[in-house]
């Protein structure tokens, strides 16, 4: 069976990746199962960029492994975009909870009608394969994925985890945090970015 790191301590984005994975006969590791995790400096400015920083220095440590890398993240349309590449860290050291209430009180600023705090969430996936391509660099391939909703002045749900929620979705009439792990895999921006590199796989 092949062997599939995750550059990530995340059990939740595991099991995500596990389900969309168990087709192509992968076992998929999180920096838990291998002897090191590294310390990755995401300094780059995008989604993309983040992700190849981390599917690259872990493809140099441990290049028998298929390495996946993601970075995503809540961009809000009425705060330009914010938390963005910040998400995880937004407001410094804060628990979601009061995340929310920081994200929340900067909407308020706005003057922004609640019923127009659009959102989108945003993953971007770097996929390296064993071994190195005949120029000798890291060859990665991305692939993206996007899911829009609506930031909700309240939180409800218990499903989910990070912003998720706060984040309303029209079409279910729930939270991120209120849908079923199985719905949230077929339209999540990861569900979406791995679905593109489920396709990339099959051929």
């Amino acid at each position: 069976m092949r062997k599939c790191l995750i550059a990530s301590s995340n059990v939740n984005k595991a099991r995500e990746v596990q389900e969309i994975l168990k087709d192509f006969n992968f076992e998929v590791l999180t920096t838990h199962d291998v002897e090191e995790e590294l310390e990755v400096i995401e300094d780059a400015d995008s989604f993309t960029g983040n992700a190849l920083l981390k599917a690259k220095a872990y493809h140099e440590r441990y290049p028998e492994y298929y390495i996946l890398a993601d970075d995503s993240g809540l961009m809000i349309e009425a705060l330009d975009g914010r938390p963005g590449i910040y998400s995880a860290r937004y407001g410094g050291d804060l628990s979601y909870p009061e995340k929310f209430k920081l994200i929340w009180s900067e909407l308020a600023e706005t003057g922004v009608d609640p019923n127009e705090w659009r959102a989108k969430f945003v993953c971007a996936i770097a996929w390296c394969e064993p071994g190195v391509s005949l120029s000798g660099e890291v060859d990665a391939r991305v692939f993206q994925g996007e899911m829009h909703g609506i930031i909700l002045d309240e939180a409800r749900g218990e499903n989910g985890f990070g912003y998720d929620p706060i984040f309303y979705l029209p079409e279910f009439g729930k939270t991120n945090a209120e849908i079923s792990a199985e719905e949230k895999n077929k339209i999540s921006h990861r569900g979406r970015a791995l679905s593109e590199l489920q396709k990339y796989l099959k051929n």
